[in-house]
C-alpha cells in the first residue's frame, strides 16, 4: 500500500511475517494481535534521482 505525501514522499506499508513470533499452529480466526507472527511497519521514501530511500520508518 503505498501513499504520496504532500512533500513529495511517499509512505508505504509493510506487513512482514516475523519468523522469530512465526508459529506453525493455525490461529483462530480474530485471534488477537498479540498471537500473530505479523507486524506492520510504515516506511517512508524520499526520491533521490532514480531511486528511493528511506526517510523514516514508524
Amino acid at each position: 500500500e503505498i501513499t504520496p505525501l504532500v512533500d513529495g514522499r511517499v509512505s508505504a506499508r509493510v506487513v512482514i511475517d516475523n519468523p522469530s513470533a512465526h508459529s506453525h499452529v493455525p490461529l483462530r480466526p480474530g485471534a488477537p494481535a498479540s498471537q500473530r507472527s505479523e507486524q506492520v511497519a510504515l516506511f517512508v521514501l524520499v526520491a533521490d534521482g532514480d531511486r528511493w530511500l528511506i526517510d523514516e520508518v514508524r
